[in-house]
């Protein structure tokens, strides 16, 4: 079961607080969702998003994101809820931009 300290969120970023998920952060959680079954899982994501597991670049988790969309339920789901969190994460940022360009 995951708890609160699972939260890729609870880590902090002196500059937006939140930092953006990252293949590893997706990575992690997935590993602990699958057990066992996450091996092959992880390796079918991959291949579908065509990386290699190793890319750190915002593009990689975008595409990673694509490919859990036509992935098992549980995958899927948490693909839609990092997606979520991804676009969360760049609204706040935008808005912490646009109140410290104000004042």
């Amino acid at each position: 079961m995951l708890d609160s300290s699972d939260s890729i969120d609870a880590r902090s970023n002196r500059e937006n607080q939140i930092p953006r998920p990252t293949l590893a952060d997706a990575h992690g959680v997935l590993a602990r969702l699958h057990g066992p079954d996450f091996p092959a899982i992880w390796s079918n994501l991959l291949a579908t998003a065509a990386l290699n597991g190793r890319e750190t670049d915002d593009d990689a988790l975008d595409r990673l994101l694509a490919a859990t969309r036509t992935a098992d339920p549980v995958t899927s789901l948490y693909g839609r809820s990092l997606a979520i969190r991804v676009a969360a994460r760049r609204h706040l940022t935008d808005a912490h931009s646009i109140i410290r360009s104000a004042g």
